[in-house]
């Protein structure tokens, strides 16, 4: 694995290590961060890396306006039986829309006569329906400051690991291609046990994810400033989007891999 800095990271806190694996199309698989039946479960890139100051993960949930599947009839009855407020109305609405002798009903008749004088028009019953949750996206933001020319080589290597392994293979055949690594990320206490941290408190409950965005900047210190040629300052930002959707599930977030696969009750 490789690690930024190599010089004091004893006073480092917390760390956020990173690991990719090949590509799998399988739940058990997904849900456990990658591998495959032909390639196994070997880590293809791995690093380890102070957490940032900036790190941030955005949830969008998309709805569409739609109309309310309420029954007036129902709500009539429910609310006539436990007293609630609205149970008369609910009862009216629905009284009022039900036809009459030759297809004429109350609603009809308002509509003919004092609705369409005094303007009356139905009730908008339109709600907000749920209709998917986007996948979600992690933003990490590093600046890596060399004190010396191992850890100006470890920062390149870290930065040239996540650019390459952020791209998809070529087969052996050239006419195909095997899809790009799947990651996760874990946030570790800098201790002897290496003891995982709470996903929830600094990672978001991150799931699968792949690699979908890398920026490099090699001249984060203002210019060519190297130490014995290699970068000073070398500026990374990853932002990885979840493999899939989430659902939420006693209080915690799994992906739809990991609900499927999840114990039988």
């Amino acid at each position: 694995m490789l690690r930024f800095p190599l010089v004091g990271s004893r006073d480092i806190p917390l760390y956020i290590s990173f690991t990719a694996r090949q590509y799998s199309n399988r739940r058990q698989s997904r849900t456990a961060g990658g591998g495959n039946l032909y390639t196994g479960r070997d880590t293809l890139f791995s690093a380890m890396l102070p957490v940032p100051i900036n790190m941030t993960s955005a949830s969008n949930i998309d709805y569409d306006r739609g109309k309310t599947n309420e029954n007036a009839f129902i709500e009539g009855i429910l609310g006539m039986g436990s007293g609630q407020d609205g149970g008369g109305r609910s009862l009216a609405s629905l009284i009022s829309n039900l036809p009459f002798l030759g297809g004429f009903s109350p609603s009809f008749l308002r509509d003919l006569t004092v609705g369409g004088n005094m303007g009356l028009v139905d009730q908008d019953r339109g709600e907000m329906l749920f209709n998917q949750a986007q996948f979600r996206t992690f933003q990490f933001n590093f600046s890596m400051v060399a004190k010396n020319s191992s850890d100006a080589q470890a920062a390149s290597d870290i930065s040239n690991g996540f650019e390459t392994f952020s791209y998809p293979q070529p087969d052996l055949t050239n006419q195909s291609m095997l899809h790009p690594p799947l990651w996760q990320w874990y946030v570790l206490a800098n201790t002897e046990d290496g003891k995982i941290s709470s996903s929830k408190l600094w990672a978001g409950q991150p799931q699968t994810s792949v690699l979908s965005s890398v920026t490099v900047n090699r001249t984060g210190a203002g210019g060519a400033y190297s130490v014995d040629g290699k970068p000073l300052v070398t500026n990374l930002s990853l932002t990885f989007t979840e493999l899939e959707p989430n659902l939420q599930l006693d209080g915690n977030l799994v992906s739809r891999s990991a609900a499927l696969t999840r114990p039988s009750a």
